[in-house]
């Protein structure tokens, strides 16, 4: 597959389980001028207009989606929602695949052995979605990784879809809760700890000025803090104002 070639959409290779639910849209895209990046925006199969991974209204069903994607232009492709309510799971790896060659970095090709599912190609070629049952383990969604990025759904969000099934891996959508926890883990542990320490390093003392004078009146020793701060050293029991 050449730079900025859209992957054709196998219908017929997608798995039944998503195909069997109503959260379908088509999407449009749109190259952006600053990277030249596709940007992906999902369009309402039934309306024709822009959808939203937040209002079931704008979803339909997959053989409705599958109607207007075989019109084609400019709706290039297929994508699915991922909802609180359902039990799906998306994993995206970025810049993880060579689109002429189909080589996969080593980092990618350990996370997809070790979820062991449903893998297909992403629409450029670039990249490896993994389709799974199971839950978000934490509040991280996307993190930079080795030499791409991987990002993590399970609600809403939606994935590009393209039945470009990837080699030796599952037909079908497995349920693997510890796997989705490992890939948690690995990606965005680093992340969250690193947040988390930013925010311990913040000062635990966040007040005003005035704040932090009151204070400092109301403490054992408030009184003479208080003559100190008017000036009144001297009574304050100090040699001298310095």
């Amino acid at each position: 597959m050449k730079k900025n070639e859209i992957a054709a959409v196998a219908i017929d290779l997608i798995p039944v389980a998503l195909t069997e639910i109503e959260q379908w849209v088509c999407w449009e895209g749109r190259l952006a001028k600053k990277n030249g990046r596709l940007n992906k925006k999902p369009v309402d199969a039934k309306r024709r207009r822009l959808a939203s991974t937040t209002d079931r209204s704008t979803w339909a069903s997959f053989s409705q989606a599958v109607n207007l994607y075989r019109r084609q232009r400019p709706y290039l492709g297929l994508g699915f929602v991922f909802r609180a309510e359902d039990p799906w799971l998306g994993i995206d790896l970025d810049n993880c695949r060579h689109p002429e060659s189909g080589q996969i970095e080593d980092w990618a090709e350990q996370l997809i052995a070790s979820c062991n599912t449903y893998s297909e190609v992403s629409p450029s070629g670039s990249g490896v979605k993994l389709f799974m049952q199971g839950k978000m383990p934490g509040n991280r969604h996307k993190a930079q990784y080795q030499t791409g990025a991987v990002e993590m759904y399970d609600c809403k969000r939606f994935f590009t879809v393209t039945g470009q099934h990837l080699d030796d891996t599952p037909k079908e959508i497995t349920e693997n809760p510890s796997a989705i926890k490992n890939v948690y883990e690995m990606v965005f542990a680093d992340t969250e700890q690193a947040s988390t320490a930013d925010k311990s390093a913040v000062s635990p003392i966040q007040m005003d000025d005035q704040a932090l004078i009151e204070k400092a009146i109301q403490a054992q020793n408030g009184n003479r803090f208080r003559l100190l701060w008017q000036g009144d050293w001297d009574t304050a029991g100090y040699p001298s104002a310095s």
